[in-house]
């Protein structure tokens, strides 16, 4: 488990950066292995933006994974958002200078291959080279219309939510 003592500086240095690289990214692919579940199983459907997950849900997944941080692990991280030269936009969480992505795998093509969840340094990020924009985007807030969805997800991590529907994290 994260202990929230950990210090920013410890995530982008000393020997402890190793270590929560690693846990972040043991959460992350819990996460995406449970929303693939979902998706499997049709039970994202329900939710507009996940009905071609990972297609073009990369801001509510990157969303509910902020939430579920601090929620389970009372770490913060940030909403990032980043445009293409073509004009698309692809977001991100980031927990100091660490990037997760939980949906990089939408943007796979014969030329490209990325993994499912990359958790990374911000220097390593494999979509920076894409980005001709990156920016803090605004805090997320969880809503009634999203609430639910939340919860079947972290129910599915067997880990019930302690997220009032009504809650906005700051």
């Amino acid at each position: 488990m994260i202990k929230n003592d950990i210090g920013l500086a410890d995530i982008v240095g000393g020997c402890k950066k190793n270590t929560m690289l690693m846990q972040l990214k043991e959460i992350a692919i819990k996460f995406r292995k449970a929303m693939d579940t979902l998706k499997d199983n049709c039970d994202l459907e329900d939710f507009y933006p996940f009905r071609r997950f990972p297609t073009g849900a990369c801001g509510e997944t990157s969303e509910f994974f902020i939430f579920y941080l601090q929620d389970k692990y009372n770490l913060r991280a940030n909403y990032w958002l980043g445009k293409f030269a073509d004009g698309g936009n692809h977001a991100w969480a980031q927990v100091g200078h660490v990037c997760v992505d939980l949906t990089a795998d939408q943007f796979n093509s014969n030329l490209l291959r990325l993994e499912p969840v990359i958790v990374c340094r911000e220097d390593e990020y494999p979509l920076k080279e894409f980005l001709v924009e990156k920016k803090i985007g605004a805090r997320p807030k969880l809503t009634s219309y999203n609430y639910h969805m939340y919860c079947k997800i972290t129910a599915h991590l067997n880990e019930p939510s302690n997220i009032s529907p009504h809650l906005h994290l700051l």
